[in-house]
């Protein structure tokens, strides 16, 4: 029979939904996230954190399906990232080292084209440096 006093369980309950809740509001500020796409690259804001690539370090932009979850990313070739585990990990599961965090209201192939269209302007205009 349980305590009337409770066990504790219920509070991790707690907090584990209250740490979720203030991710999901941290994400929905203004700068939280983000695709900046230019000449020279691209960045990535997700959480306020910033990834920026070059298109000369970035190749193979295409939609992938990252198991086990039923969404398509942007998944792509970093160079400068071949050699970190994580990279090599996933590549084992989608066949390219690094994924986009989002797809910013297009589908998947949608962004994975105009990306791809980017970087060969961007490559086309400015030589491959």
């Amino acid at each position: 029979m349980p305590s009337p006093t409770g066990d504790g369980r219920g509070w991790l309950v707690v907090i584990f939904f209250g740490l979720a809740a203030v991710v999901a509001a941290a994400a929905m500020l203004p700068g939280a996230g983000g695709l900046t796409l230019d000449r020279d690259g691209f960045e990535a804001t997700n959480l306020f954190r910033r990834h920026r690539a070059r298109w000369q370090d970035s190749i193979g932009f295409q939609a992938a399906r990252i198991p086990p979850a039923r969404q398509m990313w942007v998944a792509y070739d970093d160079v400068t990232q071949s050699t970190r585990s994580i990279a090599k990990f996933n590549v084992g599961i989608v066949g390219r080292n690094a994924a986009l965090p989002d797809t910013y209201g297009l589908s998947a192939d949608d962004l994975a084209q105009l990306i791809a269209q980017w970087r060969e302007r961007a490559l086309g205009q400015t030589g491959s440096r």
